[in-house]
């Protein structure tokens, strides 16, 4: 019977492991397909818990509401099918979170992490000898993936995790590929990457000086005064929509962050007038020649930059797009809780890691085009280090009262 259990443990654990690897490596090994079958994995590991499961989900109730404003955004939507279909996605990758939090312990998951860091960076490392001069492109290295940025946003989390290993266990081998993913992010040139690093590691290690337990007092207090200045700037925003639109029109400058700055005017001034409600989850993008930015005056003025786009290169304006201001207001409300959690416990083992990977995601974002987005990596892993935080946070909570 032990032999058994010890069996079930480590196949459940390779699952992980595999996944984790998917994700980082990319080209969509990571698919529905897989999520789906890594799911019913965990469900049947977790069969007997089913009672503790549904109070996780519950647990995790900001992201909950958040799908659940996605799924009512079907109502409205011009692709109910598509729309419906994405939000069990998520609602899937939720379950995905909530299952992995509760099965592993917090040292499986951050050695399944190290693990993974460590096969990425050799695969890299590989890539250099097998690929030779086609592993470089004209802005620096792409290794396998197909572009520099996704190749620096690769390397850059790998130095995290490696990292934080280094400087926790002391293991050599963590020190050598610490070394290793710095040189192959220096190669990928990706300023963005390079910046998301230094940036997280140093406010990660302040918040670790400066946060601290038995702090769980002040918990509620800060969260409902959260609730309240974001409602109240939510509430003016979507009073004078108008006016701040027209204020970035003449404001914002069209090349800011490489052009992201004439792309976000288009899709906002697009959607003024669905800008509380959106146009629906998952109904802009994806549509080949249906899709909204289709309609807008930038195809027309630059069809083969419109050709080549897959989102709004601005997670937060997508969102905005698709969900409206009051989905928008939801997730920030899950952004900020999932913030608290995490600093309350910054002091436990592990914790310093998971606010690095929920700051660099966070901001991450701005530029690009993650949350509430099919199967990524980084969306994958923001539920992921929301789980945990939550799981460890009613845990230390309930032990602190």
């Amino acid at each position: 019977m032990n032999l058994e259990r010890i069996n079930t443990d480590n196949l459940v654990k390779g699952v992980l492991l595999v996944s984790l690897i998917f994700l980082f490596v990319g080209h969509n090994l990571f698919d529905r397909k897989v999520l789906l079958a890594t799911l019913l994995v965990y469900l049947l590991f977790c069969i007997r818990f089913v009672p503790v499961i549904v109070k996780q989900v519950m647990n995790n109730y900001q992201l909950v509401i958040v799908l659940a404003w996605c799924f009512a955004s079907v109502l409205w939507s011009s692709w109910v099918y598509k729309s419906l279909e994405e939000a069990i996605i998520q609602m899937m990758m939720l379950m995905s979170g909530v299952l992995i939090a509760f099965t592993f312990s917090l040292n499986t998951l951050l050695r399944a992490l190290t693990i993974t860091a460590y096969v990425v960076v050799s695969i890299n490392l590989l890539s250099l000898l097998v690929l030779k001069g086609n592993a470089f492109s004209d802005a620096g290295m792409v290794g396998f993936y197909n572009h520099k940025n996704n190749f620096g946003l690769v390397m850059s989390l790998s130095l995290l995790i490696c990292c934080y290993d280094f400087l926790v266990n002391r293991r050599k081998v963590s020190m050598i590929f610490s070394a290793a993913a710095l040189f192959l992010l220096m190669l990928s040139m990706s300023k963005t990457s390079i910046a998301l690093f230094i940036v997280c590691s140093t406010v990660s290690l302040a918040a670790y000086q400066f946060g601290g337990r038995n702090k769980f007092e002040l918990v509620v207090p800060i969260k409902i005064t959260s609730f309240l200045l974001l409602s109240f700037a939510f509430l003016m925003l979507a009073l004078y929509r108008f006016e701040v639109l027209d204020y970035l029109y003449y404001s914002m400058d069209e090349e800011l962050l490489t052009g992201r700055g004439k792309l976000w005017l288009t899709m906002l001034l697009h959607a003024e007038n669905n800008a509380v409600y959106g146009f629906g989850f998952n109904a802009v993008w994806g549509k080949g020649e249906l899709s909204e930015i289709y309609y807008t005056d930038l195809f027309t003025d630059n069809p083969l930059w419109v050709e080549s786009l897959a989102a709004s290169d601005g997670g937060y304006i997508d969102l905005i797009i698709s969900i409206g201001l009051i989905g928008l207001f939801l997730f920030t409300l899950y952004i900020i809780n999932t913030g608290i959690n995490l600093f309350c416990l910054i002091r436990e083992k592990g914790f310093v890691l998971l606010f690095s990977l929920f700051l660099f995601i966070t901001l991450h974002n701005v530029t690009e085009t993650t949350f509430l987005f099919s199967t990524n990596l980084l969306w994958y892993l923001f539920i992921l280090v929301s789980c945990i935080a939550t799981n460890h946070f009613y845990r230390a909570r309930n032990l602190n009262v």
